[in-house]
């Protein structure tokens, strides 16, 4: 059994939080990293946090199992909550998002970050259009920090 469906297993379908940790991983050429999920979405990698894990600990560990990137220092972004951030089912999960920065590519490890079909380096300018809207405001969020125009 898996720690989510644990979770739904003890509380049922009362609501609950679910605390995860998101990179925008950015290259040398200042690309974002995506990765394109079942649903055809493009999403930032990242995930749950688990029991006795930092959330920079969690950051690293889903960059190294979805993209087989070894990644260095992260820098906090911002971190994401309230009604928005609520999954819409039954079982009433609001996520609360610690979004992270690196760039700092340490190394690729063969063999590893096979969980998504496409991953890809972006243009900030050239976004694809279908990002999960979860990631669209992540995103958002570092070119209004990072490009002041971007906003104006």
């Amino acid at each position: 059994m898996g720690y989510t469906q644990g979770i739904r297993n003890w509380l049922g379908h009362q609501p609950h939080l679910l605390v995860g940790a998101h990179v925008l991983v950015i290259n040398g050429k200042d690309q974002l990293l995506l990765q394109q999920g079942a649903g055809g979405l493009w999403e930032l990698p990242g995930g749950l946090l688990i029991r006795g894990e930092t959330l920079e600990d969690t950051a690293r560990r889903q960059v190294f199992e979805q993209t087989g990137l070894v990644i260095g220092e992260l820098d906090l972004l911002r971190v994401f909550s309230g009604e928005k951030y609520r999954i819409a089912d039954e079982d009433q999960k609001y996520i609360v998002a610690t979004v992270f920065v690196t760039r700092e590519i340490l190394r690729k490890v063969q063999g590893y970050g096979t969980v998504f079909k496409k991953v890809h380096y972006f243009d900030f300018m050239e976004l694809p259009k279908n990002i999960d809207l979860r990631f669209q405001d992540f995103i958002h969020e570092y070119m209004k920090q990072m490009i002041p125009s971007f906003c104006s």
